[in-house]
């Protein structure tokens, strides 16, 4: 029984923050969202794409994690392409013809293969006046993409074009090189409240996490535990 009511008093902090940020930022056509996690970031993500797509615009949404799009964002939504972006990379490069030894790497390769190789081998392919433009391109898990993979996306976006970026700057599981969001001229937007943790979490993980500053609201929960 606890639970279920923390489920909804959660669901509905949620679907209040989301509509307040979402209405603030509506006349943003390129903005950068940072936030920490249990902010929301992937579900404004999502909010964002369903509300383009109802828009009658033909947006992409995409990620670094195969997982999240596979599992988390919206599968079969009319006017919104969901998929990670190196899956994005190899449906491109397949429909261009190039050839399938390119496209099965070596192990010992994958990591050069998908920061650079592959990127660099869809810049060079003559696709993006075809049917490969986008009305509106939405990046989540943004901390983990090179700027080049980011140009790579700002081609394949039709003019004027909206684009987005969700980021948590102080996550950094995979590469010691990270994405300059200070290099692209857009306004940012914090988000500061976390939606998915009780405090006693939230303030947990300010311990662990040095200048992470969020608000919560979930007050009840149990104290953490640490395994």
């Amino acid at each position: 029984m606890w639970l279920e009511v923390f489920h909804r008093n959660a669901e509905k902090v949620l679907t209040d923050e989301q509509s307040r940020i979402l209405e603030e930022t509506e006349y943003d056509k390129r903005k950068i969202f940072l936030g920490g996690a249990g902010t929301g970031k992937t579900f404004l993500a999502m909010e964002k794409a369903r509300m383009l797509a109802a828009e009658g615009k033909r947006v992409l949404l995409t990620c670094f994690n195969i997982n999240l799009a596979q599992y988390v964002f919206p599968q079969e939504v009319e006017g919104i392409k969901a998929i990670h972006f190196h899956g994005l990379l190899e449906e491109v490069l397949r429909s261009c013809g190039v050839e399938e030894a390119f496209l099965q790497r070596k192990r010992e390769e994958l990591p050069l293969y998908y920061d650079r190789i592959m990127p660099d081998r869809a810049l060079d392919l003559d696709y993006l006046e075809e049917a490969q433009g986008y009305d509106a391109i939405i990046i989540d898990e943004g901390q983990y993409f090179l700027n080049d993979w980011v140009t790579l996306l700002e081609m394949m976006l039709r003019e004027p074009g909206e684009f987005y970026i969700f980021a948590d700057p102080d996550q950094n599981l995979f590469r010691e090189q990270l994405i300059n969001l200070d290099s692209f001229p857009v306004s940012r937007h914090k988000l500061t409240l976390n939606l998915r943790n009780t405090r006693r979490i939230n303030h947990w993980l300010q311990q662990v996490i040095p200048g992470l500053k969020l608000r919560d609201r979930l007050t009840q929960g149990p104290e953490v535990q640490v395994f």
